[in-house]
């Protein structure tokens, strides 16, 4: 292998859309190195992710490879060090390993970072704790196993670059420090302590005389630090930061943020750090997420906000569409179906997409029916059910039921109109409750034999 090459290893506990765009990110920024994917699967197995070189470890791992696996549920968490060890040994020919945590972003070329380290001969580049030590709430648990004399500050490693040779020390560091944690006895400071990351690489930096540069070295890193987090969609406008950390979306980015800065419904206070930030930020994105997070949360108060922010913003009130992505499922499929299976075609009638076709079709069958998981109990306002345009016809006769348990329904809508409704001509059924109802499930039938084919369901709390 080319001496000059150098090893990307971008870290991760869970895989989904947004980590797959994050994983994609960094791609572009990993220059002449070799990316991999480390898959913590503590929690849970990942899918088959062809376009990445993977490595699948849990905490079991880190026991089985010497170092004290703590604390349980959170080892890697707490010790995101011991999957550079796992890497290092895998992979000795790399001379340098660059460590990405799924929630940063990088705005320049990697390989500049180890073409100064090489220059220079570092072994390490990240960024410091902005805190003093002694006023850092982690230092509890540092001092305990190091001389209280030793001056270090503590590194924040969502981006850090390790040489092998350091890398190495710190292998063997970790495991004398799990010796010593294992043979301590009640009453011995070290038996209640165990330094965390950014402690322990802070401490073994001074310790060792390791030479090292800061990550502000490289650019910008106002923007990097735990906290604030930063919404994914404003990545645009932070190209000219080098370093961004944390980046969230969705829910995730709200639950963030309800953990460290403010509330969610902050969003309808003018002034406010997180209305600002969703001012910048399309409508498109802004208006589920928040969404999301309040159904999780069951808190559907803050609805009616949320519908006169987007309005207010110009949005178009189908944003607020709760059905939209949910599980779904029908009947049955046949040969005009858009998908093979029931689950996958009754999906595309909550996909938000009304062109006039239809979005799922089952076969002809007595009283064929689709039907709409919320996956909350929501207090319902209104229903709208968009019509196949070429032939209305067929959908004269339904049946609207709704459930919290899927055992008990309630017939909430029959239509037996001789008219037919639209759908993307701007006539959809609309079902509207004088009173929000409570309904988790939301099912459609012919009340008649034949075949059951709509475009869109739309539903808002």
């Amino acid at each position: 292998m080319d001496s000059k090459r150098f090893a990307v290893v971008f870290k991760t506990h869970f895989w989904d859309a947004f980590v797959a765009r994050q994983f994609s990110r960094l791609r572009e920024r990993a220059g002449g190195g070799d990316l991999f994917l480390l898959a913590d699967e503590t929690h849970g197995k990942f899918p088959d992710i062809a376009e990445a070189s993977v490595l699948r470890v849990t905490e079991e791992t880190a026991a089985a490879e010497g170092y004290l696996p703590h604390p349980a549920g959170g080892v890697f968490w707490y010790n995101a060090d011991y999957q550079l060890y796992h890497f290092a040994d895998r992979f000795p020919e790399y001379d340098y390993i660059v460590t990405v945590e799924y929630d940063c972003v990088i705005n320049i070329d990697v390989s500049i970072i180890v073409a100064a380290m090489r220059a220079q001969k570092l072994e390490f580049v990240g960024g410091p704790i902005r805190p003093a030590p002694e006023e850092w709430h982690w230092m509890p648990q540092v001092r305990p196993y190091y001389p209280g004399d030793l001056e270090f500050a503590g590194r924040l490693l969502c981006f850090a670059v390790f040489g092998r040779a350091f890398a190495v020390q710190l292998q063997a560091a970790r495991r004398e420090l799990t010796r010593r944690r294992l043979a301590a006895a009640p009453g011995d400071p070290e038996f209640d302590a165990w330094p965390n990351i950014e402690g322990f690489i802070g401490a073994e930096i001074a310790r060792l005389g390791v030479p090292n540069a800061r990550l502000s070295d490289f650019g910008d890193v106002s923007h990097y630090d735990w906290r604030p987090p930063y919404f994914e969609p404003l990545l645009p406008k932070l190209d000219d930061f080098a370093f961004v950390h944390p980046v969230l979306t969705g829910a995730r980015f709200l639950q963030s943020i309800t953990r460290h800065e403010s509330n969610p419904t902050d969003l309808f206070l003018p002034g406010t750090r997180l209305r600002m930030m969703m001012d910048d930020c399309p409508l498109e994105t802004v208006i589920p997420a928040f969404l999301t997070y309040f159904q999780e949360q069951r808190d559907f108060a803050p609805l009616d906000d949320l519908r006169a922010y987007a309005l207010a913003r110009g949005g178009d009130e189908r944003l607020l569409n709760i059905a939209r992505g949910k599980p779904a499922t029908q009947s049955s499929t046949s040969k005009w179906s858009n998908a093979k299976t029931p689950g996958l075609d009754a999906a595309n009638a909550v996909n938000g997409v009304c062109s006039g076709r239809y979005a799922f079709h089952t076969d002809e069958e007595d009283h064929p029916w689709w039907c709409v998981d919320l996956e909350w109990p929501v207090p319902v306002r209104e229903i709208r059910v968009f019509n196949r345009m070429d032939v209305p016809e067929r959908a004269r006769f339904l049946i609207v039921s709704v459930s919290l348990d899927l055992f008990s329904w309630n017939v909430v809508y029959t239509h037996t109109l001789d008219s037919d409704f639209g759908g993307s001509d701007g006539r959809p059924l609309k079902i509207l409750f004088a009173e929000a109802m409570p309904m988790r499930f939301v099912s459609i039938a012919l009340a008649r034999p034949g075949m059951l084919h709509l475009e869109q369901v739309e539903i808002y709390a």
